[in-house]
């Protein structure tokens, strides 16, 4: 099936906009990453289950992409078709301050909502990039202390109560209560679903200034210690489990801070970050992803997992 033809079939099933070789590097937030053959922007989630079928039952490729954060696109671009799900942006407050959340919504705008309304409880996600339903399938989160050796953080899983998600596999429709639902450290059991919606728990009215206070401390501790300015993927490897140090630390005691391949460097203001100097290439990102691992590797003798995902490149 060509392309053209294939892009016939698909307005059939779907009404939201549909391109042709679709430059990656102008969706994701690493500005990385070569064309998508086919990209496909939803207007109406529930779309997603006649488009999914239709592109399962004919072995077509099928890749998706919410805010474009937090993931590597490789140099080659994605086969097949890419579906963006920035479209799922409805927001509803009911009033006994219960949120209803579509998988597009950014991050920001739900807790500035959140907070116009002296809704307390989301402050913690302030300054964290990309959209709901990346949020909660990752549980992105932050660092908020230490219990002894331990790390604690606090993930976007805590504040979910259901998530109406289609099955990746077949297809369908269904909403996972939060008993059904599994968070842990950056990871959750929704990695082979596509979630379009979230219901949150009850959030608290208190003052909205103290919520602006607070949101503004977070944000403020963000822009001290990530480089905000220039493009990247958020954090690049997930913690060691158990390990008294941050991957960051980690890479910084390394002497890798500053650390180049091609246009990618590891940032002087935080060692976990990867930075885009302005023609990096997916490939450069993916050497110094190496570098840093193997040094990590032979200094401290563990092997630092991926935090961002991959898509059509490997590492």
């Amino acid at each position: 099936m060509n392309n053209r033809g294939l892009i016939l079939d698909i307005k059939r099933l779907v009404t939201g906009k549909i391109l042709l070789k679709e430059p990656l590097a102008q969706q994701t937030s690493f500005k990385i990453g070569g064309p998508a053959d086919i990209w496909v922007e939803l207007n109406d989630p529930m779309e997603f289950m006649r488009l999914a079928r239709f592109l399962k039952g004919n072995s077509i490729p099928m890749h998706i992409i919410g805010g474009g954060t937090n993931i590597l696109v490789g140099d080659r671009g994605l086969r097949g078709v890419t579906i963006s799900t920035r479209a799922y942006d409805r927001l509803d407050f009911s009033r006994d301050a219960g949120i209803i959340v579509s998988a597009g919504v950014k991050i920001s705008r739900l807790v500035r909502e959140s907070m116009n309304r002296s809704l307390k409880g989301l402050e913690f996600m302030a300054g964290i990039p990309g959209t709901v339903g990346g949020a909660i399938r990752m549980n992105a989160g932050i660092k908020v202390g230490n219990n002894g050796t331990r790390a604690i953080y606090r993930g976007m899983g805590e504040l979910v109560e259901e998530v109406g998600v289609i099955s990746g596999k077949l297809g369908t429709f269904y909403i996972l209560s939060e008993k059904e639902l599994k968070f842990g450290y950056r990871d959750s059991n929704l990695k082979d679903s596509i979630i379009l919606w979230a219901k949150m728990k009850k959030l608290t009215k208190d003052d909205k200034d103290e919520i602006a206070a607070s949101v503004r401390e977070f944000l403020g501790y963000k822009k001290k210690v990530q480089e905000l300015n220039r493009p990247s993927a958020g954090c690049i490897f997930k913690n060691i489990a158990g390990s008294k140090l941050t991957s960051g630390q980690l890479i910084e005691s390394s002497g890798l801070k500053g650390a180049r391949a091609g246009d990618a460097y590891v940032s002087n203001k935080h060692a976990n970050f990867i930075i885009n100097m302005g023609k990096a290439r997916a490939s450069d990102v993916l050497r110094l992803i190496d570098i840093v691992r193997q040094k990590v590797k032979k200094g401290y003798g563990v092997w630092l997992e991926l935090e961002i995902e991959l898509m059509g490149c490997d590492a």
